[in-house]
């Protein structure tokens, strides 16, 4: 018995027309074709046939399916304007089936639209493209987008993240949905609650994109980011300021606000192998720090101290010059954006303000950030060095700012 129910449930229903009733669809359709959906004739011609139709269900309904096989905006305002006709319940499946296949070629409708409503037509191709920044641990920099199917293309998501101080550079470029898109942003959260993704305009993720590249100096970029640059290319604008620049007001005189800054906190939450100098650069300060400690001649600590100080800050003046001293103020505009999503406001402020220093005229050796970045990865190339001949202590004392220098 009740497979009978469900057979008589579950069958189609046939919707009987006589010829001249086929022929008054097919003239409705054919007026349809050549309406101008957007124009003044139109509401008229549907409120005209509405009247004609009242009390024809069966007609009507077959119009209904007729529209929803080959939609258009002038027949998904038909639709619309005689969808409530209809009330006998064999033909409402007609109706529901209508409504899918409009919507599965975007057209949808307003939640408080009445028969009268505007269409609202959302064809795939007039979404926008959707991007995010990870703040993942262990990388430089991650960033990843959805972009929206073009007339020559599928849709398709990208993730780009380096590592190694940009050295090593990974891009992924998928066919992907929005839905499945949002799934991956959804994981990466789930998997860095401390990090969690934040969006970010188009614009800036095509920025980033660049970047990497540019700071990667394009020896070990893959075949893939070929593919990238087409997606990221039309939203790339290097003329315009990264997005932190309206997030954080200006710093007039960053100078004078170094002292704010807490540099253990600044530095805690950045990947640490994007900091380091490199070892080739370093070394020449290096082996003058050495000679400085071994140095034969009997000087009183303090003086031994200020002239170790001393070459530090020269280090920091003469590397961080021109293109590296512009890829660390980006590290420092981006992890000052970073901290501030993550609402670490006044970590967030006083990595802007290194930022802002960077991007001045001022010297670099007056930042204690630097310079205990100079040291961090003279620490980092030559650990042995940095230890008592016990391995138990580090001859080296941290300052009141937070800056650990030669003891």
């Amino acid at each position: 018995m009740n497979t009978k129910q469900d057979s008589k449930k579950n069958k189609k229903v046939e919707i009987g027309l006589d010829p001249e009733e086929h022929h008054e669809v097919q003239m409705i359709l054919d007026r349809l074709r050549v309406q101008d959906p957007r124009g003044e004739s139109l509401q008229s011609y549907l409120q005209s046939l509405r009247k004609a139709l009242l009390g024809r269900e069966n007609l009507t309904a077959a119009l209904i399916g007729r529209l929803s096989r080959d939609p258009s905006p002038a027949g998904f305002k038909a639709f619309l304007a005689l969808r409530d006709i209809i009330r006998k319940k064999e033909y409402k499946r007609t109706v529901k089936k209508a409504a899918y296949r409009f919507g599965q070629k975007g057209y949808a409708e307003d939640a408080d639209s009445s028969v009268e409503s505007k269409i609202v037509l959302i064809p795939k191709e007039t979404r926008q493209a959707v991007a995010h920044m990870i703040p993942a641990p262990d990388v430089d920099w991650f960033v990843a987008a959805f972009f929206p199917a073009e007339s020559s293309s599928e849709p398709v998501a990208i993730s780009v993240y380096t590592e190694n101080r940009f050295t090593a550079l990974s891009v992924r470029v998928v066919e992907s949905s929005q839905k499945l898109y949002k799934e991956f942003i959804q994981k990466l959260t789930r998997h860095l609650p401390d990090n969690h993704p934040f969006e970010i305009p188009a614009w800036h993720a095509a920025r980033i994109f660049f970047e990497m590249i540019q700071f990667n100096g394009e020896k070990g970029v893959p075949t893939e980011a070929e593919r990238a640059k087409r997606f990221f290319r039309p939203f790339y604008d290097p003329d315009k300021p990264p997005w932190a620049y309206q997030f954080f007001a200006a710093v007039e005189h960053p100078l004078e606000r170094l002292g704010e800054i807490d540099v253990e906190a600044v530095l805690g939450g950045m990947p640490f192998l994007s900091l380091l100098l490199p070892e080739k650069d370093l070394s020449p300060y290096f082996h003058k720090l050495q000679d400085l400690e071994r140095s034969v001649l009997v000087v009183r600590p303090e003086i031994q101290q200020e002239r170790s100080m001393d070459l530090l800050k020269k280090a920091a003046d003469e590397l961080f010059v021109e293109k590296t001293r512009y890829y660390y103020q980006r590290l420092f505009e981006e992890h000052a954006l970073a901290l501030g999503e993550l609402k670490k406001v006044e970590t967030a402020q006083q990595a802007w303000i290194v930022a802002q220093h960077l991007a001045s005229s001022a010297r670099v050796s007056e930042n204690p950030v630097m310079t205990q970045i100079v040291l961090l990865s003279m620490q980092s190339h030559w650990p042995d060095e940095f230890s008592d001949e016990e391995g138990s202590e580090e001859p080296y004392r941290e300052t009141e700012s937070g800056l650990i220098v030669p003891g």
